[in-house]
């Protein structure tokens, strides 16, 4: 195509959909405006913080509203992110709430003259994804991608249809500062390689001329020098972190080559190193998988899920096909839980799972156990992929006043993960026997307790 004539199709576009779009109350700024007219099905914006990401993912949503055709749906993370003020939510309800549109408090979504439909979702569990099973929209933003795990956001995917001869083109925007457990999905699909047919368009904090970006920057100043740049300058290269508790023991392992391809072998068996999150499920209930050969300790496998119990686990490692050794689990997988009045410890053994629990011995000298076991691990690249990323980037809380590390980690996604690295470090015995135990029968995928 011409490159006049495209120019002249997305300014077009940009007055029929936007500036002379009713429901959207002022005029996009220029990598916004850009955006928005690519003639893509999807597309990813941001980098830096207060780059205008939610801005442009809510003129997104609205962009087709006049066409009954149009079912749009914006999604964060939790729902107490899309009720934050200034958020999602919050900001189209200033843009709405004196419009025709009228507002379903109970489907969280606003509906319009047309009969088009504008909705709020998030994905806060492993399960709520299905909630969205049996519908179809036209246009999906999720803001903050980068905190989805790959699998629910490419399942929000596919419930993008519409009806036959429907002119509402279909599209899917993300919109992310980097950092987060999507962080490197997120890069390789949009950033680097990326693909021409998902366009990045990089917006930092200077393309906003409605924020007060000297104050902005003065917070952000305090924060650790990886955060900083992640937020402040939209750095994808995501360095090893300052700070982080395994930062050595990673760049051994890397440089060493023990961080690649790992076969799982079918004549060993499994043993498993667990988190189990919190009674109220919202953490990750996270587990290791690793065999022993020789002195080589090999990660073939992890997996992390929130929202979900023992059952679902014990389902998820039954449909693996491996056989297993001994289970680790923490010192309080003894604690009775709040409503069923069992412990976790007697819920695994009903279903097949023997813990051993490994004991207490405090929070640094965990760390430092798993340390020492560090030089023997190899990982394999692709199965161990999110918790590999969480070790590598598990650090100390910095201390903006004392302008360093403080002895404990900061609460976020890679604690789940490094928790149940530091149950492996804690309670992995070493063998005296070093040679490769073979399984010379078949065994049932978990010790259940004899009748």
């Amino acid at each position: 195509m011409d490159a006049n004539l495209a120019y002249r199709m997305s300014l077009d576009l940009l007055d029929k959909t936007i500036l002379k779009n009713p429901w959207i109350p002022h005029t996009p700024e220029p990598k916004p405006a850009i955006f928005l007219t690519l003639p893509f099905d999807e597309g990813f914006y941001g980098g830096a913080a207060g780059a205008m990401k939610s801005d442009t993912l809510l003129m997104g949503g609205l962009q087709y509203i006049e066409h009954p055709d149009c079912h749009a749906i914006l999604f964060r993370r939790t729902f107490a992110d899309l009720a934050l003020p200034d958020a999602l939510m919050d900001r189209a309800h200033r843009w709405l709430k004196t419009t025709a549109a009228r507002w379903v408090d109970r489907d969280r979504k606003y509906e319009f003259p047309s009969g088009s439909t504008l909705s709020f979702g998030y994905l806060e569990t492993k399960m709520d994804k299905y909630r969205y099973q049996s519908a179809a929209f036209t246009y999906l933003g999720i803001d903050e991608l980068t905190q989805f795990p790959e699998a629910d956001a490419t399942y929000l995917f596919s419930r993008m249809r519409k009806p036959e001869g429907c002119t509402v083109p279909i599209r899917v925007h993300g919109a992310s500062n980097p950092g987060g457990i999507g962080h490197e999905w997120v890069k390789q699909r949009y950033v680097d390689p990326g693909h021409p047919s998902r366009p990045f368009i990089r917006a930092l904090l200077s393309d906003n001329p409605w924020i007060d970006q000297k104050s902005y920057r003065e917070q952000l100043a305090k924060l650790d020098p990886v955060t900083r740049r992640q937020l402040e300058e939209g750095d994808w290269s995501e360095p090893y972190p300052e700070g982080a508790y395994f930062c050595q023991q990673y760049k051994d392992a890397e440089e060493q080559g023990r961080i690649t391809y790992v076969p799982w072998e079918p004549s060993l068996p499994v043993h498993t190193f667990w988190d189990l999150g919190t009674d109220k499920m919202r953490d990750s209930m996270t587990i290791w998988f690793m065999q022993a050969l020789g002195l080589e300790l090999r990660f073939i496998n992890c997996y992390g899920v929130g929202g979900e119990g023992l059952p679902h686990m014990a389902s998820y490692m039954q449909g693996l096909g491996y056989t297993y050794g001994e289970h680790y689990a923490p010192h309080d997988i003894s604690v009775t839980e709040v409503g069923t009045g069992k412990t976790r410890l007697e819920t695994a053994l009903s279903l097949g799972i023997r813990f051993r629990q490994v004991p207490n011995i405090g929070f640094e000298n965990g760390i430092q156990a798993a340390r020492m076991m560090f030089h023997r691990c190899w990982f394999d690249k692709k199965n161990c992929a999110t918790g590999l990323r969480a070790l590598k980037n598990y650090q100390k809380e910095y201390d903006e006043r004392g302008m360093c590390y403080k002895n404990h980690p900061i609460k976020d996604w890679t604690n789940d993960y490094a928790d149940a690295f530091r149950m492996f470090g804690v309670g992995w015995h070493e063998k005296r026997d070093t040679k490769p135990k073979v399984v010379k029968k078949t065994y049932p995928i978990f010790q259940r307790r004899s009748a």
